[in-house]
């Protein structure tokens, strides 16, 4: 038995007015697409009530009506910024805490020195402002966001505008030169903190082809608008470059880096065979000295070619062999008169008398 000062749940059931109110309350609410916080504040509604109120939106064209869409921030336009790649090359070795490059994919073991490359996306507003992301080493979700907010421009926010056609020729361009990702986790250093800093590298097939990969590659590159930038220790520059751009800090003045802003010069003649008939006895030494523009080589004058050095079948079948008999014989008969002259020479004097002897002792007297 409940007590006077307990209230005893209601048992009345809402009257129609307040139903009816309670219809009209969502109909309202979802046809102006009120969020999940106003929803939750109106009152429930009966199984019949929520029915009634889906089939009032069903019927009413104008129940859902389009959502109206956002008004645009009151922020600045964005800005077309000039692409331009840049290649980044480096060896590291034990030095640099590197040990070796363990087997994957296309790439073979690797031991002592080991070249990467670093492939970057780099813009520059007009207004100034610079910005640079990683090149995507897969094929796979490569779809880029087509303008990115730049937000270290010590003022305010700017927003860039990406060309994403250029970035994806420069990627194609990327595959033909022959340049393979690496993957990190086979890099074996000797701290594995040294790792944390490379970021996502690449590199050819073997250690060996930079070397061709310098001198064919770089100058077609930079003609279609490479910044190619080589790192301290990089050890593959097969031919020398005429201009350079040092990056220093500033703080310390030590050298970070140089970019390639001029020619490279042109490879040097290679020493090839002279292309005479086999055992014809031509020569040709390169002294690796150039003058005005010219090599000069030690070879045979023009005018006077090496003797040339007849078939064995145009040569006497013993007349080289007498030759030589005869040679070896008459150096043998020298020899040996000078041993007799050394020979006779020890039995006689300093003067070619006598040698001298002690004079035998006189007879003494009986």
């Amino acid at each position: 038995m409940a007590s006077a000062g307990d209230k005893a749940p209601s048992s009345k059931r809402p009257t129609p007015a307040l139903r009816e109110q309670g219809v009209a309350m969502w109909l309202e609410a979802l046809r102006s697409h009120a969020d999940p916080a106003a929803l939750q504040r109106l009152p429930p509604l009966a199984d019949a009530d929520a029915a009634r109120v889906m089939a009032l939106l069903r019927q009413d064209g104008a129940a859902l009506p389009p959502a109206r869409p956002a008004e645009p921030a009151q922020t600045a336009a964005a800005e077309p910024g000039q692409f331009r790649p840049r290649l980044t090359l480096q060896t590291l070795g034990r030095g640099d805490g590197l040990l070796g490059l363990q087997p994957h994919g296309k790439l073979g073991p690797r031991s002592g020195s080991v070249t990467l490359a670093r492939i970057d996306w780099t813009y520059r507003t007009p207004s100034g402002a610079a910005w640079q992301t990683p090149a995507p080493t897969t094929v796979l979700n490569s779809r880029p966001a087509l303008e990115e907010a730049l937000y270290d421009t010590g003022g305010p926010v700017v927003r860039l505008q990406r060309n994403l056609a250029a970035e994806a020729d420069a990627m194609d361009r990327v595959w033909e030169l022959g340049l393979i990702p690496v993957d990190a986790r086979k890099l074996q250093w000797r701290h594995r903190a040294a790792a944390s800093s490379l970021g996502s590298v690449w590199t050819l097939a073997q250690e060996a082809h930079f070397g061709d990969f310098w001198t064919e590659q770089i100058p077609p590159l930079r003609a279609e608008g490479w910044s190619v930038v080589v790192l301290p220790g990089f050890a593959h520059e097969s031919v020398p470059v005429q201009r350079w751009k040092l990056w220093i800090a500033p703080d310390t003045g030590e050298l970070l880096g140089k970019e390639v802003d001029g020619p490279l010069s042109e490879r040097q003649r290679s020493v090839q065979k002279p292309m005479l008939p086999e055992r014809d006895g031509a020569w040709l030494l390169s002294l690796g000295i150039e003058i005005d523009g010219e090599a000069l080589d030690l070879a045979p004058p023009a005018g006077r070619p090496a003797a040339p050095r007849r078939p064995l079948a145009q040569r006497p079948a013993d007349g080289g062999h007498r030759r030589h008999r005869h040679h070896l014989a008459a150096r043998t008969r020298r020899q040996t008169h000078r041993r007799a002259r050394r020979a006779a020479q020890s039995h006689r004097g300093g003067d070619g008398g006598p040698a001298d002897r002690p004079d035998p002792q006189p007879a003494q007297g009986r």
